[in-house]
């Protein structure tokens, strides 16, 4: 737990042994990596598509949250689909 802490993950909250979680760290962006982030969710997921609210604030890469627009996602090399009214699904391009 103390690594958590000192990873700035969790903060403790009150007495002994009560933590609390700290607000994720926002990832990604033109000038940052959000990118490999995403690309590693997309691989390990055992479907093919991912969906993109999932993939941008999902529990997958606590205690990181991804800030990618699908213009910067389809700029990487990801291909986005709309699923259902107002739904993305993220993939990964073939080829």
């Amino acid at each position: 737990m103390q690594c958590l802490v000192e990873w700035v993950v969790l903060r403790g909250a009150g007495g002994r042994g009560v933590f609390a979680a700290t607000p994720n760290l926002a990832i990604g962006g033109p000038s940052e990596p959000g990118a490999w982030p995403a690309e590693t969710c997309i691989m390990g997921d055992t479907s093919a598509a991912v969906f993109l609210r999932q993939l941008l604030s999902g529990p997958t890469l606590f205690p990181f949250e991804i800030d990618l627009s699908t213009r910067d996602l389809k700029n990487s090399g990801f291909e986005v689909l709309r699923h259902g009214l107002d739904e993305g699904m993220v993939s990964l391009k073939r080829g």
